[in-house]
């Protein structure tokens, strides 16, 4: 079987994601399942998982330029449509699309089932929509039965991008939807029938590995001991595409959230470690650092998701804006305040029964943040009781128990 839409393990959230599907595969469909997958950055993923034959996406471009990039990819979706309607040949005799691009297109093709990784790819803010409904074109195209696991999709704002989406999810087999938002937009808005969708628990959740011991050795490299005390925090460098004036909405962004974790600081006397999941953060991440001082611990290292969880599990309370860093925080049992710019962190918290720990990246006052921290830290027993209770109790059926009922033949 073919993984496709897979982004890439620079994204700590998205490793989690690719490693808690790659186990459900194993688990709902045998552990000799032949894994095949189709990932933004093919190189990082072969070290990343290096069971699994990784191939770059039909139709994507790499050109440093945009304009370049938006050109290539016009050609190369060209020549991938071209490719595909005459039977995806062995002996193609031109260069489009590029010869590891074909290999996709054969994974897609030769496989017997595509999985869609889980996430939140098929949304009108994602600028590679087409890109990622072009793979799942193909295995049409190709007649190969196609599961899209837990995702969030939409809002798809374009009446042209909707109909192009809906008659491509139209024809898989199932779709899994991670949070209300998805299961209605999904039904409601693009008009497919019931029985294509359900609803299932976010895939992150079934994630498990985690390395305490490398936790605790990554927080000591950061000055943090085994005894110390502290608080974690993902920092989300959020663009505010709804915004009539962005860069304003982003520095009053930025205003709260060093407001926030000096307050933290100066009233709890816990160093806020503010921690990497994606690389594209770091820049604002280290200019909040910098003007929180003494209050804020960075860092700006790649660890594995082990390694990240086995950190965050150690904090008194966390305070997300990167959701997958929220689950790595409440699958240790860790009180979180999740900061919400898509629908998926609100539907998930929603899941859990935790919508009052969730507050809007647009409109969220600090000071009620700081309440529910100083709540959370002086009575982190019950607090960490509750979230695992939530994260136990969670309604929906686990992906790796739906593999195990689908019916390929």
């Amino acid at each position: 079987m073919t993984i496709s839409n897979v982004f890439g393990s620079s994204n700590r959230g998205d490793a989690l994601l690719v490693e808690a599907l790659h186990a459900a595969i194993l688990e709902g469909l045998g552990r000799e399942t032949e894994v095949s997958g189709i990932a933004h950055f093919p190189e990082l993923e072969r070290e990343h998982l290096p069971s699994v034959s990784w191939s770059p996406p039909p139709a994507r471009s790499y050109a440093p330029v945009a304009w370049q990039r938006r050109a290539m990819n016009g050609l190369r979706l060209t020549g991938t449509h071209l490719f595909a309607a005459s039977g995806a040949p062995k002996v193609w005799p031109i260069g489009l699309p590029p010869r590891a691009q074909r290999e996709s297109v054969y994974a897609i093709k030769n496989a017997d089932l595509v999985i869609s990784c889980a996430g939140g790819f098929l949304l009108d803010v994602n600028a590679s929509i087409l890109g990622n409904l072009t793979q799942l074109h193909l295995a049409n195209h190709f007649k190969t039965p196609v599961i899209l696991a837990p995702q969030t999709i939409g809002p798809i704002r374009s009446k042209s991008l909707r109909n192009l989406t809906a008659r491509v999810l139209g024809k898989a087999k199932l779709i899994c939807a991670r949070e209300r938002f998805t299961y209605e937009f999904l039904i409601d808005d693009l008009g497919l029938p019931e029985s294509k969708v359900l609803r299932t628990t976010d895939i992150a959740f079934e994630h498990g590995e985690v390395d305490r011991v490398g936790g605790v050795a990554a927080l000591r490299e950061l000055g943090i001991s085994i005894d110390d005390k502290f608080i974690g925090a993902t920092i989300v460098d959020w663009p505010f595409p709804s915004s009539s004036d962005k860069e304003k909405s982003r520095s009053e962004y930025k205003e709260k959230i060093v407001y926030l974790l000096k307050r933290l600081y100066d009233n709890t006397g816990r160093r806020i470690v503010i921690f990497n999941q994606v690389s594209s953060d770091l820049r604002l991440s280290e200019e909040i650092a910098y003007l929180c001082g003494k209050a804020v611990v960075h860092d700006g290292a790649d660890r594995s998701t082990a390694v990240m969880r086995g950190m965050l599990e150690r904090a008194d309370a966390f305070i997300g804006s990167r959701f997958h860093s929220c689950v790595f925080a409440l699958l240790g049992g860790v009180p979180t305040a999740a900061l919400a710019y898509t629908y998926k962190s609100t539907g998930i918290m929603e899941d859990l029964d935790l919508s009052e720990q969730v507050w809007d990246i647009d409109q969220f006052v600090p000071e009620n943040i700081e309440d529910f921290i100083y709540h959370a830290i002086e009575h982190r027993e019950a607090e960490s009781s509750k979230v695992r209770a939530a994260v136990t109790g969670l309604k929906f059926p686990r992906f790796s128990e739906v593999l195990k009922s689908i019916d390929l033949s």
